[in-house]
């Protein structure tokens, strides 16, 4: 990162043809985020940021013409509104400046600061000033450390590290970190049968993961009358949303902190984790893959479940299915 002549920090720009080299190594998944962003020396914050807008505007590459036309009638309004919005603004500076005086003089700081409000648009910072109140003489309350779900994870990620190699100093567990990253997996699993209708793992967590596994299961077995997820952002996206009404299907969501809710699924991660996952000791997401979908395929197949009677998910699954009398089993869960 570069420094200009007063010393300040340039902030560093990336070409095009640079993000979308790196948006296209994130999609073949064969690397964790992590990875592929310290290879390259970004944060993994911007890859995310950057497959976002490219999956938002892969369309544009086959009808540019709409584009460009949407962007002239756009400009020209623009063009329009430009003389009325700098009369507006000039009139609002000095209805602000009038008002702000006023109210500086007819009540007290004091009594200012019962006007300050959270929650809003408009940050702390800036109603301090347009109230005239020094920053000094306002409390607030402190951000909590690693209070975070992401923190959180990362914290038992290094401890860990510390735990198989208590050797280890800050830099080599920063090393490892950066290393091996992390992945994530999505499923959708039958609540009655146990049976996994669809997963995918990625080395990012976003609305592409969520929403292909949901499709796959619709594309792969009988519609459900319920889907219950957790209220992650990813299940209450608009794109996320709209696959299950489009398909009829009703939405059902866990009460927060209410890990039971989801209990069908925690259960089925835990069996991963401590079957699979822990004793295998995946280093690439390529080998966590393969290995992660002969697993799932011997749970569906083979596992025999006590809550089932002994049978597998596959054995009482498919007898729902088939046999018309059997009552309703097609409750759905996706958790990621």
């Amino acid at each position: 990162m570069s420094k200009n002549t007063n010393g300040n920090r340039k902030r560093k720009t990336y070409t095009a043809q640079f993000k979308a080299k790196l948006v296209l190594e994130v999609l073949k998944e064969e690397k964790s985020l992590n990875e592929i962003a310290s290879s390259n020396e970004v944060l993994p914050k911007s890859l995310l940021e950057w497959k976002k807008q490219f999956l938002e505007n892969m369309s544009l590459a086959f009808d540019k013409s709409t584009v460009v036309k949407e962007y002239k009638e756009e400009i020209v309004l623009l063009q329009k509104s430009n003389d009325e919005l700098a009369k507006k603004v000039g009139n609002l500076t000095i209805e602000k400046d009038f008002l702000q005086g006023k109210l500086k003089s007819s009540v007290s700081s004091k009594n200012r600061k019962k006007l300050l409000e959270t929650g809003l648009k408009l940050s702390i910072n800036r109603q301090l000033k347009l109230l005239s109140i020094p920053k000094s003489s306002t409390y607030y309350k402190p951000i909590i450390p690693f209070g975070s779900d992401e923190d959180k994870k990362l914290l038992d990620a290094i401890d860990a590290i510390y735990t198989k190699h208590p050797y280890y100093g800050y830099r080599r567990v920063h090393r490892l970190l950066l290393r091996v990253g992390f992945a994530y997996l999505a499923a959708v699993i039958d609540w009655h049968a146990k049976k996994i209708l669809a997963w995918n793992l990625s080395n990012s967590m976003d609305g592409s993961l969520t929403t292909g596994v949901l499709k796959e299961a619709l594309a792969l077995y009988p519609r459900p009358e319920i889907f219950n997820t957790d209220q992650g952002s990813q299940y209450t996206a608009h794109e996320h949303i709209k696959i299950l009404v489009e398909h009829n299907i009703s939405i059902s969501m866990d009460g927060k902190g209410r890990a039971t809710d989801n209990i069908a699924i925690e259960r089925f991660w835990r069996s991963l984790k401590y079957e699979d996952v822990y004793p295998q000791r995946y280093s690439t997401l390529k080998e966590a893959r393969a290995g992660i979908g002969e697993y799932i395929k011997m749970y569906n197949s083979e596992r025999l479940h006590s809550t089932l009677d002994y049978q597998t998910p596959d054995e009482v699954y498919f007898k729902g299915v088939n046999n018309t009398t059997h009552p309703k089993r097609d409750v759905l869960q996706n958790v990621a």
